[in-house]
């Protein structure tokens, strides 16, 4: 029997020029859950935006939402619209000050991208669930 470590988790970048896995930026934030397989759990938003495509990451009770941005004013304005669709509080936006993500290793599920502000892909990678199988071999 051996170990394999694989990520359970996808990282989209959803408005840059390239597709993940036969994924594109065209695709809605629900499509984009819904094929990455993640069922649950913390699905974080870099470049929230207004708070639309932040809260559209959450299909579920399932889910918590976390969106990031550095614009004070577009923090601003996606805090409004999160609670006018009441759901603010398991979809958040916050300001990311830094390059490196107030996280813990391996605990966020997905890492949706719409600007990467600034952050690594290894920093992305770092806050990834890693998670562990054991496959037999023939």
């Amino acid at each position: 029997m051996k170990t394999m470590t694989y990520l359970s988790s996808l990282i989209l970048v959803g408005s840059l020029t390239f597709s993940v896995g036969g994924l594109s930026a065209a695709q809605s934030p629900q499509q984009l859950v819904k094929v990455s397989g993640v069922k649950g759990g913390l699905v974080v938003h870099l470049g929230s935006g207004d708070g639309s495509r932040t809260a559209a990451l959450r299909l579920n009770d399932s889910y918590m939402v976390q969106g990031w941005d550095r614009d004070a004013a577009r923090i601003a304005q996606a805090r409004l619209n999160l609670r006018a669709k009441s759901v603010y509080g398991p979809v958040s936006v916050d300001r990311l000050d830094g390059k490196v993500l107030p996280y813990i290793d391996n605990f966020a599920n997905l890492v949706v991208a719409d600007d990467l502000l600034g952050v690594s892909m290894e920093e992305i990678k770092r806050v990834l669930e890693v998670m562990r199988r054991d496959e037999c071999a023939e």
